[in-house]
């Protein structure tokens, strides 16, 4: 059996090892990575290529949220899980917009933590009781859009709309012309549009461009 490949960010000694030694009893899971602040994050999960990583928020130099958006750029397949202190509305809302696939906060149970890994791997989002509470707040105050476009997919769908090309885009958004045409298949299959013509129709007529 393959195993879940996982990569912990925390600038916390104790809770990496804790983690570590909790996935340790798991089967299907392996640590290949440990980054204790998120420069060194974007560099191993080049070399790591993790399936899954547990990333904090609060961290020396870059912080979680930044390591994020740079790694679904670079790696749009790998899935974020943020297991953080921070309960507060505005990294939530921050975070589940940039398109992470889990929030968790650390006063969660342990097996809760193995729980949202497999979940997250499967392609399953996972937020705890406290994330889901939020986003319904805000969607109830139209904080957030009912399409929950992160914020690399509303860039993409303006500029497409202005009729850039691909390899415009990318060198626009500093990512590549691959990575540009993961972020319109997904566009696509959220909104349900079809081609370019729709995600221009979309972008008017919701006041983008």
């Amino acid at each position: 059996m393959e195993k879940i490949k996982v990569m912990l960010v925390d600038d916390h000694t104790l809770f990496r090892a804790g983690v570590t030694m909790l996935l340790q009893l798991e089967s299907d899971m392996l640590v290949v990575g440990e980054a204790n602040d998120g420069q060194l994050a974007l560099e191993l999960v080049q070399k790591c290529k993790p399936d899954v990583v547990v990333l904090d928020i609060s961290m020396p130099g870059l912080d979680g949220i930044s390591v994020a958006r740079s790694v679904l750029d670079r790696l749009p397949n790998v899935k974020i899980l943020m297991v953080t202190q921070h309960e507060n509305r505005e990294y939530i809302l921050r975070a589940t917009k940039l398109g992470v696939a889990g929030y968790l906060v650390k006063s969660a149970a342990a097996d809760e933590l193995v729980t949202a890994i497999r979940a997250v791997h499967n392609g399953r989002k996972y937020l705890d009781a406290t994330v889901t509470q939020v986003l319904m707040e805000a969607w109830q105050t139209g904080e957030q859009r009912v399409e929950s476009l992160t914020d690399r997919e509303t860039e993409v769908i303006i500029l497409t709309a202005q009729g850039k090309t691909m390899k415009t885009i990318g060198e626009l958004l500093n990512i590549s012309p691959k990575t540009v045409e993961f972020h319109r298949a997904r566009l696509s299959q959220k909104l349900g549009l079809k081609n370019k013509s729709d995600l221009t129709a979309y972008a008017i007529k919701h006041n983008l461009i």
